[in-house]
């Protein structure tokens, strides 16, 4: 299974459509309009680029972000990236809309598949179709360059940094994996 983490590839295709192409502003925030062709073809292009490079790991999956249940347990978390989109300079819900549309788009019209779990993140879906993987000798790589799924290496998955254009080291041995996260929590 080639897993992408659909949130991250859009982040960092969002982020690099805008200092590319240098949008105009309408009331201190970036028209939309005028990267968001750019910013599709750019998320196309990565997809077409992860079905043929990883082709040996099988079909592709489309993780996507539900609302996390981690907030119905603690009120905060992440609170501080709310605060951030509303005062950037950005216009997320018209990005977001494109997302919905670029979502469904990628399953109706090129039929790759897609997950949304209502109370889960898109990194959730990736740590449970990776166990589900190992579990039955399936190969599997992550797309995206978040560090939190350095954990998941105790599956057996591969995981490639998009913006590196690099596999990530895998750790040689379980109390390695282990060391890893629990520096990673610590950092």
């Amino acid at each position: 299974m080639i897993l992408v983490d659909f949130n991250h590839l859009n982040s960092r295709i969002l982020h690099s459509s805008i200092a590319t192409l240098r949008p105009k502003k309408k009331n201190g925030k970036y028209i939309t309009e005028d990267f968001k062709d750019f910013m599709i073809n750019g998320i196309l292009t990565s997809f077409g680029y992860f079905i043929k490079t990883f082709k040996e790991y099988g079909e592709i999956i489309c993780c996507l972000e539900g609302r996390s249940w981690r907030k119905d347990f603690y009120e905060y978390y992440k609170a501080n990236r709310q605060q951030k989109k509303d005062v950037s300079e950005i216009n997320y819900q018209e990005v977001y809309n494109v997302y919905e549309e670029l979502a469904f788009a990628l399953k109706e019209s090129f039929g790759i598949k897609t997950l949304r779990v209502d109370g889960a993140e898109g990194d959730d879906i990736i740590a449970v179709l990776s166990e589900y993987s190992f579990e039955n000798n399936l190969k599997s790589v992550i797309i995206s360059s978040d560090k939190d799924f350095k954990q998941l290496f105790k599956y057996n998955v591969d995981i490639y940094d998009p913006i590196k254009k690099e596999f990530r080291v895998k750790p040689k041995t379980s109390e390695e994996i282990q060391e890893e996260l629990e520096l990673h929590i610590i950092k």
